[in-house]
């Protein structure tokens, strides 16, 4: 029943990958490397440690071609593994900035295999289900840093492995491409070759020890040089072109033609930065800006206060936790400097204050953009708006479309100096506002960074006819490009450009269009931020993976592969068509248990322990009322028998009294938070952060303390500093919107449950968790009743799909649970004057319990247990999910997340303890220990339902399972 516990290597690999991901992010982490750069990792078998080391580059090949103000380069790196042991890499390249990934190539049998593009959480899914297998495929994702990353798995021994990247880079005008190159060890061989089509010769420069020579045709310049056993130092650089041409056609791989068209513009008259104005400065105060270049952005801000001088200034500090303005008249440099240096960088990352701007006429955001809660979609603002950040793993797509969208720009200090981001903001250049073809008819385009007073689109191209570019500027004339499609050359830079940008105009929002987003990316073949490139070594995870099999495999895979994805998918409809007969078999059998009677047997055997024994009771099975049936060949529900079930014969139910384990997390800072004054929790709590606030842990455990101390507010705020930290991912989300939903905000609550739906739709837990948190906003009742029915049949829709969808089938027995939880929902619609419900009238009975006991956790791969004891001795467990008592567990849920439940209609007195057992605990995910959480519900369905919840983190450990609660049973009648 349980499968294999995932080996150390497979879960070592996981978490070399996290930390080179945060380290690529950050760059208090980041060590010197290579670039390229491959590290190595292999276990030590004797010693149970990890080895790491930067593997030798056998061969590089870099080839660089440049048209116009484009660059698409590609390279190639064989990398030695010279030792005795198979190993793991992480390949990591870092690109010149501003470029923009077309293409990954990973070699499987000696033929480089093209990567697919899919997105991020179909490729991470797939890829970690073949490496808990030892089979590891590649994926290739941008990191928010903008680095290109991968991870390579086996590197051979006494063999290697080949990465191939391409990406494209657009320069400035006026600056060269450079390509940065770095490696530790000599490079076995070396060689490039870089093709521009420039006019004149350009300027160009090679790593040192390589000398290039040149040759001249009609397409322009090449040049070409090689080099052995060198150790790479320095940077390749090529341009700028003395002379960009003004229009420029390329082809795309796709068929599909792109113009690119650039100019300078006439400064505008008097020169001079205007002076005076209203100024607003947004100054993002949320955790994750302490990795900014706070002192740059500082500098930044007063400079360009000094330069500007205007006539008054708002400084708004904002993160989730509010604002606070300060109003400054006619200041200097000095003073908004100083107040800057001021702010307290905490909580999440919310850009409510943004969206809610008074009016100003030009506002500065300083910012990394990663939007951590609250809802957000870029629009233009009241103000001309300039966006700053800093950070190496800022949203700039987010930033600069913020920014794009109000008539501004955006300048990124981990590419630019101060000095140029302080010319960009003091003197934009030309904010293109249109651009047509030569009959008015509107074309799409993108902007790209440009300076000064250049300005630079690209789109796709017309039919016909010429381009119109429309400046806002007063006094300036549109400018006009004539173009012959037959000039047109092959280039995808252009489209790549404007698909790129598209991209992330599409992503400024909450909830984009992910679909839509996916087929953009694969149409142009650029890898962004919800996509990612995979690479697999065999058909069936391609079609797992939702992906087109590359034409390497050859004719015949390919004809297997479509004739495999067509099965599966005649397969699938079918189980989904029958869907309806499964589910009736199911809840027919639960309704057969539900009116059934039982004797709870008499043990004459019990543990000296008794009921908190470690090993379940020794007693026959009873057998089941009703195996749940197989679903008929048919689909509509038909041939199921029919179960009709009364109302409950104990409308109240028995006193039950519970007690859960107490809150005591055994962590350092907790210990010195309760030792401290409350007039002192402050200080401590900043010391303690200091030494434990790389970790979700910190900031989930201390608001649960300030909670419990009747501090529901600082909770709030210390919590979503969870959400800040690299490592958080929705695990990390799913517990603090539990918390937000405890300590009283269920507005950031539910859009936290809402993004981890929109997230994960692939799995049914995050849309039970929606449903039930709708539930508890509209049963508090501080709603309208329309409001209330709102909630109701939202999450009766909700729990109806997770019922009636086929999932796969590591989710088997979620689908009962919740259509227990739809139908405690209906009589509270019918009660609202609802009488229309999306269920079938098969699927409506009302089960009501004595007791109903719930386990959850947040964790993929993890296989958590419910135990339950009851008085007789007897143990309801995953081998013996039915008692003698009535007990009844549902379906065992070994691949993680859960839910699993106990159900007992009829409760007999005594006491029952329930326990968790961690059977499986090791996981891919780096994030520290498995959070439970436990539900006890007493008279579930009736009027006096009441409900204790229990979260708790798990380990797996020799001393058996965790008790997590007892509960008294006396038969007196009801509460």
């Amino acid at each position: 029943m349980h499968g294999d516990r995932t080996n150390l290597a497979t879960l070592f690999r996981a978490l070399v990958f996290a930390a080179a991901t945060v380290a690529a992010a950050s760059p208090a982490l980041a060590a010197p490397r290579q670039n390229p750069e491959l590290m190595a990792h292999s276990e030590d078998d004797d010693e149970d440690a990890v080895k790491s080391s930067a593997l030798s580059i056998g061969k590089l090949d870099i080839d660089v071609a440049i048209i116009g103000d484009t660059a698409r380069t590609v390279v190639t790196a064989n990398f030695l593994n010279a030792g005795p042991a198979m190993l793991e890499g992480n390949f990591v390249f870092d690109m010149p900035p501003g470029s923009v990934v077309t293409g990954y190539g990973l070699d499987i049998d000696g033929k480089i295999v093209d990567g697919v593009l899919t997105g991020q959480r179909a490729a991470r899914l797939t890829f970690e289900s073949r490496e808990r297998h030892n089979i590891d495929p590649g994926l290739a994702e941008v990191t928010r840093s903008g680095a290109f990353m991968t991870r390579v798995y086996p590197i051979l021994a006494g063999k290697g492995r080949i990465v191939r990247l391409e990406f494209v880079t657009p320069i400035a005008p006026g600056t060269p491409f450079a390509l940065p190159l770095q490696t530790i060890k000599p490079v076995g061989a070396v060689s490039i070759h870089i093709h521009d089509d420039a006019a004149d010769a350009p300027p160009l420069r090679a790593p040192d020890g390589i000398a290039l020579s040149w040759t001249h045709d009609a397409t322009g310049y090449d040049a070409s040089g090689s080099a052995e056993n060198l150790v790479l130092s320095g940077a390749l650089e090529a341009g700028p072109d003395a002379a960009p041409k003004p229009l420029q056609l390329g082809v795309h791989r796709s068929g599909e033609t792109f113009f690119e068209v650039s100019g300078i513009l006439p400064a505008p008259q008097g020169g001079a930065v205007p002076g005076g104005g209203h100024l607003r400065i947004y100054w993002d105060t949320s955790l994750s800006r302490r990795t900014a270049d706070l002192a740059a952005e500082i500098a930044l801000a007063g400079h360009y206060v000094a330069t500007r001088r205007p006539a008054a200034v708002d400084l708004v500090f904002f993160s989730a936790s509010g604002t606070q303005i300060r109003s400054f008249a006619a200041p200097g440099a000095a003073p908004i400097m100083a107040a800057l240096r001021t702010a307290d960088y905490q909580g999440g990352t919310s850009f409510q204050a943004l969206l809610e701007t008074g009016g100003a006429d030009t506002c500065l955001l300083f910012s990394d953009g990663n939007v951590t809660v609250d809802s957000y979609r870029a629009r233009q603002l009241p103000c001309r708006l300039f966006a700053v950040s800093s950070a190496p793993d800022a949203n700039r797509a987010l930033l600069a479309t913020f920014a794009a969208k109000s008539g501004g720009d955006y300048a990124d200090l981990t590419a630019d100096t101060p000095e140029t981001a302080a010319r960009r903001l003091l003197t934009p250049g030309p904010h293109v506002v249109a651009v047509t073809d030569a009959t008015g008819h509107v074309l799409d385009f993108a902007a790209l960074p440009a300076g000064g007073d250049h300005f630079r689109v690209v789109g796709p191209a017309p039919a016909v006819g010429g381009i119109v570019v429309s400046v806002a500027r007063q006094g300036v004339p549109t400018r006009r490009f004539a173009f012959d499609r037959v000039a047109a050359v092959p280039n995808d830079a252009p489209a790549a450009l404007w698909a790129e940008r598209k991209l992330g105009e599409m992503n400024a929002t909450d909830q984009p269009d992910q679909a839509a987003m996916l087929a953009l990316s694969r149409r142009y073949s650029v890898a962004g931020a919800t996509t990612a490139f995979v690479v697999f070594e065999n058909i069936d995870d391609y079609i797992t993976a939702g992906v087109a099999l590359p034409a390497a495999f050859g004719d015949a895979a390919l004809a297997e592969f479509h004739r495999d994805k067509a099965q599966q998918d005649a397969d699938a409809a079918r189980e989904q068509a029958n869907r309806l007969s499964t589910i009736i078999a199911m809840w027919t059998a639960e309704k057969v248990w539900w009116k059934a009677k039982f004797t709870p047997a008499v043990l004459e055997h019990r543990s000296p322990k008794g009921p908190a024994s470690s090993s379940p009771m020794s007693v026959p099975p009873p057998p089941p009322p009703s195996p749940r049936a197989a679903a008929p060949s048919g689909g509509g529900g038909s041939g199921v028998e029919s179960v009709v079930v009364t109302a409950s014969v104990r409308p109240r139910g028995p006193s039950i009294a519970v007690s859960i384990a107490p809150w005591n997390p055994d962590r350092p800072y907790i210990k010195a938070l309760t030792a401290a004054r409350p007039a002192d929790y402050l200080r401590v709590y900043r010391a303690q952060e200091k030494q434990f606030g790389t970790l979700p842990a910190f900031y989930l455990d201390t608001a649960e303390f300030l909670f419990r101390h009747g501090h529901a507010q600082d909770a709030i705020r210390i919590v979503l500093n969870a959400l800040e930290l690299p490592s958080a991912g929705t695990p990390t989300m799913t517990i603090v919107a539990d918390r937000l939903m405890r300590y009283g905000d269920e507005t950031r609550a539910l859009w936290l449950y809402e993004h981890i739906e929109y997230l994960e739709s692939d799995r049914p837990q995050p849309r039970r968790n929606l449903a039930l948190a709708l539930v508890t906003r509209a049963a508090h009742g501080g709603e309208s009743p329309a409001a209330q029915r709102r909630d109701y049949a939202r999450a009766l829709d909700l729990l109806s799909y997770v019922v009636m969808h086929d999932w796969q089938e590591a989710f088997d027995g979620i689908e009962i649970i919740s259509l227990m939880e739809a139908n405690n929902i209906v009589p509270r619609l019918r009660a609202l004057g609802v009488t229309k419900v999306p269920l079938d009238p098969r699927l409506i009975d009302h089960l009501d319990v004595d007791l109903r006991i719930l386990l959850e956790w947040n964790t993929d791969e993890t296989d958590m247990d419910l135990w339950v004891d009851e008085p007789n001795g007897e143990r309801a467990i995953y081998s013996h999910p039915n008692t003698s008592s009535g007990g009844r567990l549902s379906n065992d849920m070994t691949n993680g997340y859960g839910p699993e439940e106990y159900l007992l209609h009829r409760a007999p007195d005594g006491a029952y303890t329930v326990r968790v057992n961690v059977f499986r605990a090791d996981r891919l995910n780096p994030n520290g220990a498995t959070t439970v959480r436990a539900h006890i519900f007493r008279n579930y369905g009736r009027a006096n339902q009441r409900e204790q919840m229990l979260e708790l983190e798990l380990k797996r450990s020799d001393d058996g399972p965790s008790v997590i609660g007892t509960i008294q049973v006396r038969q007196n009648g009801g509460e």
